[in-house]
């Protein structure tokens, strides 16, 4: 029998407090965990296989400390790197006193390990998974206690689900990698060719580029249907970028399977695949039940189970018109499109889109309907103004249809067709509307203008009335022909014609006054020359009978020969003035320079006397009456003579300028000058600025100068110049 110590309860309370302490110090020693991975931390295989063991060991032991490394056995499979790797491992791990678990993904990872099986961490127990199922040396020649758990891909599995879902379309397997996974995906579908349905054909793509291999798929679509097994490089070399291999993929539009849990998007359907994450998760689960001590690890062993699941993406299957009802009894995962982050943000981004769109089309219908309330206001508005303006315009409206049948008329139509407005009108026709003024005769012409898309127009005075009607018939057209309408308007012009009639009389009883006034004048101008020619001559001959002794008389014969000298130059000048305004002109292209030469000659002796100079520069060739152009020049110039300052020499500058259709002649003197107060009087008749005893003339001159430019279509008028003369200035039309 043995006896233990009587101990105090104080004494057992620290004992034990103690063992548990020591027992935690333990623990704590044995939660250093290295992971050790195949690939890149990039490609998303090792990214999920990752995650599925963090999990699961930190279930167990929350404070483990994980190690992880990376290999890149994708990019470099040469033994040099390897060396280099396992070196860098032993280097970074030589101060961590104790690695109570190791964990390798993938075959890479777990060669190394076992190349070095004596060399690193000899004693500590290994946990293998992802390894290839059909490697048969998988627990020989090591030292350590090793757990592998394998990989299994459902080749036979997914074939008889292609089979059953798409019968009559060949098998295209797809399988183009140098990797050892690759390899080995290509031979185990070898291994598993006689296991699989009868009556497939298969097809093999495991030569050149993916994006060569999609080319060649994309031209037979509709044949086919694709098993990608493994293919982890795009067509630069790149690995890993398993989005730019599903986006080729969703291109194709074509049905397709794969063994990989990473491929399980865009337009993949679905299969067997193997999940990275879980078997991540079953060997992180055999980690932590190691690392707190509810599982031993002794000895080697294999654990070849398959995991895998039939996952269906429903969306890419009903793209092909199919559903799952022909694998129902497998049992499948049927989910949509799976919800990763980035489709979340895709969705949360489509939905606020849809949303802006959603207010930019309400508030676009909002600005509409305002403008189109506005527009129907102002619609309504104008169509009041225009029913208001129909019913008070001074005329008769009638709107027709295309068949020329009455659809509506206004107040003033009825009065003038003897209707009245209640009377129903509608869908009678145009002559039997309108037969009260008689438009039957004229109808064939207006049909016809109508017919031409053109607006009838005409002014009828119909037998045995003194009225006048202005018609006019139009068409609105429409975008369709159907609905297009005929409107007709008609004016009661009889008033207008009246006056117009009477203003035409007026006019025609005017010219024919006119034609008899200037008759008149010439006739009384020229027969009254004769009488005063006799009287010269007479006081001519009695001048020279006379006696040169009797002073008075002589002075009284002087007067009476001044007096007939000034009638007759009066009755020239009228002579001219009527002949100025007659109708009796020749129009010929002169040369302006040449007339005013001629002028300037008739004038010499004058020039002379008043030691004139008068200059004549390039004038223009126009169409005019020779002889009357002669004298409007010799009056110009004879003023710029006459109207001379004393004790300063006349000088007389003739010049021209073009403008816009029509020359301007310009007749400048350094004379007198003309106050702004005259300027527009001296072209009347009679109309002089200075007395007969300074200035000899009668006063016509001008007003004559004005009747030719005037025949000439024409203006004249005089403006001051800088040397303190006047500048006469006439336009004539450019030829």
């Amino acid at each position: 029998m043995f006896y233990l110590p009587k101990l105090k309860i104080t004494e057992i309370i620290i004992i034990l407090i103690s063992v548990l302490f020591f027992a935690d110090g333990l623990r704590a020693q044995a939660e250093n965990v290295l992971v050790i991975q195949s690939y890149s931390p990039e490609y998303p295989w090792t990214k999920q296989i990752q995650s599925g063991i963090t999990e699961e060991v930190r279930k167990v032991c929350p404070e483990a400390h994980i190690y992880s490394e990376y290999l890149d056995a994708k990019r470099v499979s040469s033994e040099k790197y390897f060396s280099e790797f396992f070196e860098m491992l032993k280097t970074k791990y030589q101060n961590v006193s104790d690695v109570d678990l190791i964990i390798s993904c993938d075959n890479a990872a777990f060669r190394l390990l076992k190349k070095n099986d004596e060399t690193f961490y000899p004693a500590t127990p290994l946990i293998a998974c992802g390894i290839n199922w059909n490697q048969t040396n998988l627990l020989e020649n090591w030292n350590r206690p090793v757990r592998v758990f394998t990989e299994h891909p459902m080749v036979i599995e997914t074939v008889e689900v292609v089979q059953k879902l798409f019968p009559k379309r060949k098998l295209a397997f797809v399988c183009e990698d140098n990797t050892i996974s690759g390899r080995l995906s290509i031979e185990l579908f070898e291994n598993h060719r006689p296991e699989f349905p009868e009556g497939i054909e298969i097809e093999y793509f495991t030569n050149g580029t993916f994006k060569q291999i999609c080319g060649k798929l994309r031209k037979k679509r509709d044949q086919y249907a694709i098993l990608l097994m493994n293919y982890q490089r795009d067509d630069q070399g790149r690995y890993y970028d398993t989005k730019s291999l599903v986006q080729i993929i969703s291109k194709l539009n074509m049905p397709v399977f794969v063994l990989n849990y990473t491929y399980m998007e865009g337009a993949v359907i679905g299969g067997y695949p193997t999940e990275p994450f879980q078997e991540g998760a079953i060997a992180g689960e055999f980690a932590g039940r190691v690392l707190n001590g509810k599982a031993a690890l002794a000895g080697q062993s294999v654990v070849d189970k398959p995991h895998n699941r039939l996952h269906i993406n429903l969306d890419n299957l009903q793209k092909f018109g199919k559903d799952c009802q022909p694998i129902k009894n497998l049992n499948p995962v049927i989910s949509k499109k799976p919800l990763t982050a980035e489709s979340l943000i895709n969705i949360i981004g489509w939905y606020s889109l849809i949303t802006v769109l959603l207010i930019v089309i309400i508030a676009i219908l909002a600005i509409n309907f305002t403008k189109r309330r506005k527009a129907e206001k102002k619609l309504h508005s104008a169509n009041r103004y225009l029913d208001t303006l129909v019913r008070n315009v001074p005329g008769a409206i009638i709107r027709c249809d295309k068949d020329f049948r009455c659809i509506d008329y206004n107040e003033y139509a009825a009065e003038l067709l003897g209707f009245s407005k209640k009377e129903k009108l509608k869908g009678r026709d145009f002559c039997d509307v309108t037969a009260a003024i008689n438009l039957t005769d004229a109808f064939d012409s207006i049909k016809r203008a109508i017919d031409s898309d053109k607006e009838f127009r005409e002014i009828f005075q119909f037998p045995g009335s003194s009225r006048y009607y202005d018609i006019r018939v139009t068409q609105l057209s429409s975008e369709n022909s159907a609905q297009n309408e005929i409107l007709c308007f008609i004016y009661d012009i009889s008033r207008e014609v009246k006056m117009r009639l009477e203003i035409e009389e007026k006019k025609q009883e005017l010219e024919r006054s006119n034609s008899d006034l200037e008759q008149f004048a010439y006739i009384a101008s020229h027969d009254l020359q004769e009488p005063v020619r006799m009287v010269t001559c007479y006081l001519d001959l009695l001048e020279s009978e006379m006696e040169s002794s009797n002073q008075e008389i002589w002075k009284y014969i002087k007067y009476a020969k001044d007096g007939s000298e000034r009638i007759n130059s009066l009755i020239k000048d009228l002579l001219s003035y009527s002949r100025a305004g007659s109708n009796e002109y020749e129009f010929k292209a002169w040369n302006l320079s040449e007339v005013a030469e001629e002028s300037k000659n008739s004038l010499k002796p004058r020039i002379d006397e008043l030691e004139a100079k008068v200059k004549i520069e390039q004038l223009p060739m126009v169409r005019c009456d020779r002889t009357q152009m002669y004298r409007l020049f010799t009056n110009l110039l004879s003023n710029a003579l006459k109207y001379h300052k004393k004790d300063t020499a006349p000088e007389v500058f003739v010049s021209s300028e073009m403008k816009d259709n029509y020359w301007q002649i310009n007749v400048a003197d350094n004379g007198l000058g003309i106050s702004e107060e005259y300027r527009n009087k001296i072209f009347e008749t009679f109309k002089r600025l200075n007395s007969r005893s300074e200035y000899e003339g009668t006063g016509i001159g001008l007003a004559i100068c004005k009747k030719i430019v005037q025949k000439h279509s024409g203006n004249i008028w005089v403006e001051p110049n800088d040397r303190g003369g006047s500048t006469f200035c006439f336009t004539i039309p450019i030829i």
